[in-house]
């Protein structure tokens, strides 16, 4: 029984997951505020697409929890489930907290099982300073075209740790090779940018963003991955 409610708030596709997380959010009493962003290009099947923001508890807490799903659109499934078991689990926040739940921040990615969005951008290397000289691409490319010639090159590359490390750290000259960063800010980025300058972390205690991804490491163990390191003041938090 636990387990069927379990699963139950899991799907494969983007359109169950919408619906699951739009109907967990509609019979809420926490979310006090949907904001449903449409996607500028449409689904397989031609349906619009949407990233959905729900504020859960009052906007104007000072602490605040970032949950966001969908960031390699395919991997969207597990962060929906979780958003959606929070909204129909909890009856009532602390009064100093405020959950905002990004569901599916790259739907196009979501409904078409793409890793990258519509322009062939991964969307977590495009957080980079456009108006600079971005990051040498060379050996990283270099890398992914070596690869790219053997047979099920993604899986060669998570085999050789060390070349896998070079590549993950983006390139931005490639559309079609692995962790293309894009050439300009995305869609994706601009719709956190709107939703960071309407938080205004400033202004808060504290601001914690936990950004869901499936698909590493064995099957159903879970990975806390931080950028802070090991000891730090940010980590220990």
């Amino acid at each position: 029984m636990y387990a069927e409610a379990v699963l139950s708030v899991f799907s494969q596709r983007y359109a169950g997951a919408r619906d699951k997380f739009i109907s967990a959010v509609e019979t809420s009493s926490i979310v006090e505020r949907v904001n449903n962003i449409v996607h500028p290009v449409r689904g397989p099947k031609n349906e619009r697409l949407f990233c959905d923001i729900a504020w859960a508890g009052s906007p104007k807490a000072k602490n605040v929890l970032i949950l966001v799903s969908g960031v390699h659109g395919v991997e969207g499934g597990v962060g929906s489930a979780i958003q959606s078991d929070f909204v129909g689990r909890h009856r009532r926040l602390p009064a100093d907290v405020c959950v905002v739940m990004v569901h599916a921040l790259n739907p196009w990615g979501f409904a078409c099982a793409s890793r990258n969005d519509h322009e062939g951008i991964d969307i977590n290397r495009n957080f980079v300073d456009f108006n600079v000289n971005l990051p040498d691409s060379c050996e990283a490319v270099a890398i992914w075209e070596k690869l790219s010639k053997q047979r099920d090159a993604v899986n060669q590359v998570g085999e050789h740790r060390e070349q896998f490390d070079k590549l993950s750290q983006g390139q931005y000259t490639d559309a079609k090779a692995l962790y293309f960063g894009g050439e300009k800010a995305s869609w994706s980025r601009q719709t956190i940018e709107e939703l960071v300058a309407q938080i205004k972390p400033e202004k808060r205690d504290q601001v914690i963003v936990i950004d869901i991804h499936s698909g590493l490491g064995p099957y159903g163990y879970g990975e806390l991955i931080s950028e802070y390191l090991p000891e730090s003041t940010g980590q220990k938090k």
